[in-house]
């Protein structure tokens, strides 16, 4: 059973309460047990799906925030995709999630978001290859080795150290979100922005 996908059929078997079970508050649970099944359904799988509309929306809620309002640039790349350089005099907010075809392939389907980071104008390295190896911290090839938990919600048959990079060029889009130099506070407040409304599925893992 895939959660998201099968629960609406669940919901519609919840019988309607008679006068009886009115009676007796049947009625207010199912109503809890409905509200809480579609908050499960809409809410268990965050993807990223409208790039324009995310920036939009950050640009109404970043009123407050310092050094607001400057300049967001965007870049999405469709699996596959080859690693990308940094642009000069640019830091960035990252998204790697699953490819249109991947996610089709996959229960947690196309857009699922699998991290969501960060880069100052100096980490040209940290945006443009670390993430797919083993040798720096908290890469995103790592933790998709280390929690296998993860691989039949992502459709991984097998991968291992060594073909790690090839499964992430061939499978996984990436968005950019790029921010003038300069502009820390709304870098910051930014990627927060980002994780909160698409999830980030390796958020914390090492």
């Amino acid at each position: 059973m895939v959660p998201g996908r099968t629960l609406p059929r669940a919901i519609a078997s919840i019988p309607e309460p008679n006068a009886r079970q009115l009676e007796r508050g049947q009625a207010c649970r199912r109503t809890c047990i409905l509200l809480a099944a579609k908050v499960y359904s809409v809410y268990s799988y965050p993807v990223l799906t409208d790039v324009s509309a995310l920036v939009s929306d950050f640009s109404l809620a970043a009123a407050l925030v310092p050094g607001w309002p400057c300049p967001i640039r965007t870049e999405l790349l469709r699996a596959p995709h080859r690693p990308p350089q940094l642009p000069a005099g640019f830091a960035a907010v990252y998204v790697f999630a699953l490819g249109q075809e991947a996610g089709v392939r996959a229960p947690a389907g196309p857009g699922a978001v699998l991290k969501v980071g960060k880069v100052s104008i100096a980490s040209g390295a940290r945006f443009s290859y670390q993430h797919y190896g083993p040798n720096a911290p908290s890469t995103l090839a790592k933790s998709l080795v280390k929690y296998r938990v993860l691989w039949p919600w992502l459709g991984i048959a097998d991968i291992n150290l060594q073909n790690v990079k090839t499964w992430m060029l061939a499978n996984l889009d990436r968005v950019h979100f790029y921010v003038p130099a300069g502009h820390p506070d709304v870098l910051s407040s930014l990627e927060v922005y980002v994780r909160a409304r698409v999830g980030s599925a390796f958020e914390g893992a090492a």
